[in-house]
């Protein structure tokens, strides 16, 4: 069975939806390692910051911490 020219376009365009699709699930994930990166980095910058000062753990942590 040979397949007519519309198919083949219909198929191309299939093909080439999915390549777009996966190119934008990669930038988006991509991204999202980035944050999460940037935020791990922002939270142990400020814990280093409040050990720089004396401050130590914040209470509600240390809270936690005891009650388990």
């Amino acid at each position: 069975m040979e397949l007519t020219k519309s198919q083949w376009k219909y198929i191309a365009i299939g093909v080439v939806a999915a390549v777009g699709f996966m190119f934008l699930l990669g930038l988006l994930w991509d991204l999202l390692w980035k944050l999460a990166g940037i935020l791990i980095a922002v939270g142990l910058i400020s814990l280093g910051i409040r050990f720089l000062f004396g401050k130590g753990l914040p209470d509600s942590l240390i809270d936690k911490v005891d009650k388990e």
